[in-house]
């Protein structure tokens, strides 16, 4: 048996973390810096430069194919391989990896209330995971290393006992340097179909569209950095949008159709902005399945992570194309052509709604009408852990400039471990079992020579600066439940006060930018190193600094989530009980030294939103994650419906990768 090292006992998580989420990639083989790392010449002393940078090793590497979508009944077992593949790209030949040899990985169709077995087998020269992003799995399923599992060496395998308690869109990634696995190529879906088969009207086709972006430099492939994670103050941006893998996707209907589009946002920091002009949008789901109605919009913002489920209908002949319109340029994504005479019954259908979803938002109203508990403020922070200059830039350290938060008791140290109902039980397993995140998946792991023993693969396939302009749903793809009933929080902690919603902090004047020296400001009119500096925008849309950006790293670059009591990132321990909504208000001030959006995912655990600066949302849901532009201020309500140790993080993966995560428990409900 082919295990890490052990890991720190027990949640000793920033140390756990770190070790899993920025592990050094020892086991990869120098490889020449291509052209398009002339971003660090400039700058060659920075960590994510020079011959830092590195591609996956494809030597007998199989060309990738398209992307299997495997349905896979209650019970069914099913193997997946993370291995490096090759693929070309408007004529660019490109290193990747690749679940089960294809880009996106193969789509997972499953139905609402079953269970399933995952085998993940790690074919690639570094430590991997899957992670189930959106599923509220048992939290040893979760595929975050240092909490419910070791992130899974080269060579060896794991597996994944699944559960699927909600319909709807999912996605599964790594959570080991996402920033280069998954953009890598490292991703795909879980479409989980509603056990009520009425649950979304009939529809001529249901196509899910994966959507992601690659960066290509003077037809050349832009590396990644080996052992930090490079582009650390932005986010990586690719210049080259993709749609299931390709560049775009073409389909056919006929005129009158109805047609659903499952929508995923998988770039590393790229926000799309969806648009199908002449025609509205039906947003009939979220992250978590079926909104509570459905409603019609003309344009559609999707932060990193987010899924959005939509419909289109056809009421003529002709072309018409889905596009990422947004302030920096316009994209076509897919294409439609549409034939054939329109039939007599093709009108719009009614507004459907969802009761089911109503049902479950009259038990939030409580903590909807409460102030906010928990409060999380995003900042940065530029230099060593001690605050140092920023390398490379001969300039002192950004300090933090958002004002400290009133003074709070230190955050708890973390509980016992708590005992769970065994989610392997009838598999052999006693229940209940106690749980210590740093052994839990242990015994799972096996070395590749034992990855085939005792099963056969059989048929497995091969080893908004203009958010709101018109419709657009302010905030991205978020919902909302308004109520006006007394607070009645959960009593088990004392957080800090929680200031009240203030509008957003206007953007600070050119002259006191605090990017000076370092390229630019915002995207959507920043200067790219020239010296003229613009206002921060809320959303930035390209990578308006682009040298600097490339030439920043993990080691540098610090983005932090901090709580009401001051602490940050993995500092911050926050504690729920299994059943007690709560209020979080998630608080991005323009005043930082680098203000942009932050996409912010829970794991294991649903919200909605409910106000976005003060002001009630139109749109209900549930979601994972929701995007907060600069500038902003959403109060969200998380249903802590699914026991265990979980973290919460900026799904920017750059972002994840400088440590902007934190920590929280939500402890099983009392007999």
């Amino acid at each position: 048996m082919t295990i890490l090292p052990n890991l720190p006992a027990r949640l000793t998580l920033p140390a756990a973390l770190a070790l899993a989420l920025a592990v050094p990639l020892a086991a990869v083989a120098a490889m020449p810096e291509p052209m398009a790392a002339m971003h660090c010449e400039h700058h060659p002393e920075l960590p994510a430069c020079g011959p830092a940078k590195t591609l996956p090793d494809t030597t007998n590497a199989p060309a990738a194919s398209a992307p299997a979508v495997v349905e896979l009944a209650d019970g069914a077992f099913y193997v997946m391989r993370a291995a490096p593949v090759t693929k070309t790209i408007n004529g660019t030949p490109l290193r990747l990896f690749a679940y089960n040899g294809s880009v996106p990985g193969p789509l997972l169709k499953v139905r609402q209330g079953t269970q399933v077995t995952i085998g993940f087998e790690n074919a690639i020269d570094q430590p991997s995971t899957i992670h189930w992003h959106g599923l509220r799995v048992d939290y040893r399923e979760d595929g975050t290393p240092g909490i419910g599992q070791p992130a899974v060496p080269p060579g060896s395998r794991t597996f994944y006992r699944l559960r699927f308690p909600d319909e709807g869109l999912y996605w599964y990634h790594p959570h080991v340097r996402e920033d280069y696995q998954q953009d890598a190529g490292l991703y795909g879906n879980v479409w989980v179909l509603p056990a009520d088969s009425a649950a979304y009207a009939p529809v001529a086709q249901e196509i899910p569209l994966l959507l992601d972006d690659i960066l290509i430099e003077n037809g050349a492939q832009v590396p990644w950095g080996r052992v930090h994670a490079d582009y650390a103050i932005m986010g990586r941006y690719g210049n080259v949008r993709l749609v299931n893998g390709e560049t775009a996707q073409q389909f056919t209907a006929k005129t009158g159709d109805r047609v659903r589009l499952y929508l995923t946002n998988a770039a590393n920091v790229r926000n799309f902005r969806l648009k199908l002009p002449g025609q509205k949008l039906r947003v009939v789901g979220s992250d978590g399945g079926r909104t509570e109605r459905e409603t019609l919009v003309d344009t559609l913002l999707l932060g990193p992570s987010e899924r959005a489920i939509v419909e289109i209908q056809f009421p003529r002949a002709g072309s018409f194309a889905l596009y990422d319109d947004t302030p920096a340029d316009r994209v076509k994504l897919a294409s439609f052509e549409v034939s054939g005479d329109a039939p007599a019954d093709a009108a719009d259908p009614a507004l459907r709604d969802n009761p089911l979803m109503s049902s479950d938002l009259e038990r939030l109203q409580a903590a909807v009408a409460a102030e906010p508990k928990f409060q999380l403020t995003m900042d940065v922070r530029f230099g060593g852990p001690g605050g140092g200059a920023h390398a490379g830039h001969g300039t002192a350290a950004a300090p933090s400039t958002t004002p400290p938060a009133p003074a709070a008791p230190a955050a708890p140290s973390l509980p016992k471990p708590i005992t769970l109902p065994d989610p392997h039980a009838g598999h052999g397993s006693p229940a209940p079992v106690p749980v210590d995140p740093a052994d839990s998946h242990k015994q799972k792991l096996e070395t590749a020579a034992d990855a085939h023993a005792g099963h056969e693969h059989g048929s497995a396939p091969p080893p908004a600066a203009a958010a709101a302009a018109d419709a657009t749903l302010a905030g991205s793809m978020i919902g909302n439940i308004v109520g006006s009933q007394p607070a009645a929080g959960p009593a088990e902690t004392k957080p800090a006060p929680v200031a009240p919603t203030a509008p957003a902090t206007p953007a600070p004047a050119p002259a006191a930018d605090p990017h000076a020296g370092h390229g630019g400001g915002s995207g959507g009119g920043a200067s790219s190193g020239g010296g003229h500096h613009h206002p921060p925008a809320p959303i930035e849309w390209e990578d308006g600094m682009p040298a600097d950006n490339a030439a920043s790293s993990s080691a540098e670059v610090h983005w932090l989530l901090r709580d009401g009591s001051g602490a940050e990132n993995m500092d911050v321990r926050w504690r729920f009980t299994e059943g007690e909504p709560v209020k979080i208000r998630l608080v991005n001030p323009m005043s930082g030294a680098h203000p942009m959006q932050h996409p912010i995912h829970f794991h294991g655990q649903r919200f909605v939103v409910t106000a976005i600066d003060g002001k009630p949302v139109e749109l209900r849901a549930w979601k994972d994650t929701v995007l907060v532009p600069g500038g902003s201020t959403i109060d969200i309500v998380l249903d802590p419906s699914n026991p265990g140790d979980w973290m919460a993080h900026c799904h920017i993966a750059e972002h994840l990768s400088t440590g902007m995560m934190i920590g929280f428990t939500v402890a099983p409900k009392a007999p």
